[in-house]
């Protein structure tokens, strides 16, 4: 059966080291049956890769549109210790997380 995607494999493709190390924990926490905690990782993880894609591009490729997000993006995050203005806007004042149950729903 060749049409399936493998995780552990793919995680050995990923060339930052950064984010490899992110995702093997997000599959260690999954593993575990720590589902909370997996979604919480994979959400950091994938904000972490975007956001140094996004960095490459300023400072490799010269983007203008790159380093105005960035710059953008700093000055939220200076504004505000918690959260950038980004992540809070965008992920943290839309999202359901809040409501999600404290009890353990899955069981392994």
């Amino acid at each position: 059966m060749d049409n399936y995607f493998d995780i552990e494999n793919a995680i050995h493709e990923v060339k930052s080291k950064r984010i490899k190390k992110y995702l093997q924990e997000v599959l260690s926490t999954y593993y575990n049956c720590e589902y909370r905690s997996c979604i919480i990782m994979l959400y950091a993880t994938t904000f972490a890769d975007a956001l140094e894609k996004i960095k490459t591009m300023s400072d490799v490729y010269q983007n203008e549109k790159a380093a105005e997000f960035l710059e953008e993006y700093e000055n939220g995050r200076k504004a505000n210790k918690s959260y950038s203005s980004l992540e809070k806007e965008e992920y943290v004042e839309k999202s359901l997380y809040w409501d999600i149950p404290t009890r353990n729903v899955f069981r392994c």
